[in-house]
């Protein structure tokens, strides 16, 4: 799937999997995702909209944002990447974060 289109799901999804935790179904329920975080098993945080779960990883990551008068423009730092651009600025960081770690692509498919 492409970076540059998660949202949602799909980008809390791709988040968890950067921050390098193991994504399974909750519930039996195979459109329903959680984390494994030191052995139990927990939700995955709203990482696309949520400023409180966004915030400690835009600055670990030495996340800029910018708006261009138009659009909400996210940008890595360390390491360098193209800017992710979104009506939502924690979208966008999001978005960046998970390039930074996937690049342009990342495969949801197996989680």
């Amino acid at each position: 799937m492409k970076t540059s289109t998660l949202t949602g799901a799909d980008l809390n999804r791709a988040v968890a999997l950067a921050l390098g935790h193991e994504v399974v179904c909750a519930d039996d329920d195979p459109t329903d995702f959680a984390m494994i975080v030191e052995g139990y098993v927990v939700r995955i945080p709203n990482y696309a909209t949520d400023i409180t779960a966004a915030w400690p990883i835009i600055v670990a990551n030495k996340i800029e944002l910018a708006h261009n008068g138009f659009i909400w423009c996210a940008r890595g730092t360390s390491p360098p990447t193209l800017w992710q651009k979104d009506d939502d600025p924690i979208t966008a960081a999001m978005r960046c974060f998970v390039a930074s770690v996937f690049g342009d692509d990342v495969n949801l498919e197996n989680t």
